[in-house]
């Protein structure tokens, strides 16, 4: 038996590669079962592992983390997070922990970050939503992933809904539905998801030949409330608007009650479509036409990520993981 055989140890990625006569990329990427190499060099790969004694990342990492820690941002607009969007989202990774045998903790960064930092059993952490201070988590130095917003500059992996393809279908669904005055009632002009919104419906107006009017362009928080407010400044008047992309539920029910107060039909005069599949876009009347975030999907590539190779041996590794979000056509949307 070679020495390498021999040594109780599990031979590092360059020893695999050196082995196999690939790049350690390649034997990331293969061990993981990422996708990313062919079937035959994923087969040899994994097979050259097996006889050197690698174990697998998911077996070593969950051999040490016991716990990891699921923390809320909690400043900025933390409290006008949508309920649904968290709960589901944490649900969903309590689940995917769970198949994994690995325990949950959960609670808002600043009364939960002294634990964080100084509890020997957590092994990694999932920062929920994007409101957190990048300086502040540069500083810790357990695995870390972002799920469901970004940060720019931060050196994290993070997991969300493709922001910028959701509005960009949702606003072609409009386009299909005779919509050609489309507003957009949008999230925070600070979140970077925001941003990704905005562009998607700029694709998709460009793309139709229609220009950017930015009085059909409004901001405001994920709540019903800001929907109404929004409703009261895009209908009515001058601006003939005949369609919205509301970038959060809450925000459509809110530009519907609106368009109710003042007598406008939905979809007769107005076709409305939500964003994020909440349990109320299915159960209103008409039905909320909207696009649908794959929220398990997120919560268990981010949990696969965090346990995955990728975060342990490069502390700089900062992939977007984008999940391709669906559009529902419902009731708010008058029939292409």
């Amino acid at each position: 038996m070679s020495p390498s055989r021999a040594n109780p140890k599990s031979p590092s990625l360059s020893v695999i590669a050196e082995a196999a006569g690939v790049s350690t990329a390649t034997v990331s990427h293969a061990l993981n079962d990422s996708g990313r190499v062919s079937p035959d060099t994923r087969i040899r790969v994994q097979e050259i592992a097996r006889e050197l004694g690698y174990e697998t990342p998911r077996r070593r990492r969950s051999s040490r983390m016991r716990t990891l820690a699921v923390v809320l941002s909690a400043n900025g607009h933390e409290d006008q997070t949508p309920n649904y969007y968290v709960g589901e989202l944490l649900a969903n990774v309590e689940a995917a922990a769970r198949t994994k045998d690995i325990e949950v903790m959960i609670g808002f960064w600043h009364e939960q970050r002294p634990t964080i930092l100084t509890n020997s059993a957590i092994g990694g952490v999932l920062y929920l939503g994007g409101d957190f201070d990048a300086e502040e988590l540069s500083q810790v130095r357990l695995p870390g992933v972002i799920v469901g917003s970004y940060l720019p500059g931060l050196q994290l992996p993070a997991v969300l809904a493709d922001n910028r393809r959701g509005a960009y279908l949702a606003t072609v669904a409009l386009l299909e539905a005779g919509c050609r005055r489309i507003a957009l009632a949008n999230g925070q002009a600070t979140a970077p998801t925001s941003g990704d919104k905005y562009l998607g419906y700029c694709d998709a107006l460009h793309e139709a030949g229609i220009p950017i009017d930015p009085a059909l362009v409004t901001h405001g928080d994920f709540s019903m409330a800001a929907g109404i407010e929004a409703g009261r400044a895009l209908l009515g008047g001058q601006l003939g608007v005949d369609g919205v992309l509301a970038c959060d539920d809450p925000i459509a029910m809110g530009i519907i009650q609106t368009a109710w107060l003042r007598g406008i039909d939905v979809p007769g005069d107005l076709s409305v479509i939500g964003y994020g599949d909440s349990a109320i876009s299915r159960e209103s009347d008409p039905a909320l036409s909207t696009v649908q975030v794959h929220r398990r999907e997120m919560a268990n590539v981010a949990v696969e990520l965090l346990m995955g190779e990728e975060l342990e041996h490069n502390p700089g590794f900062a992939e977007r993981r984008l999940i391709l979000p669906t559009v529902h056509r419902r009731g708010t949307i008058r029939p292409a």
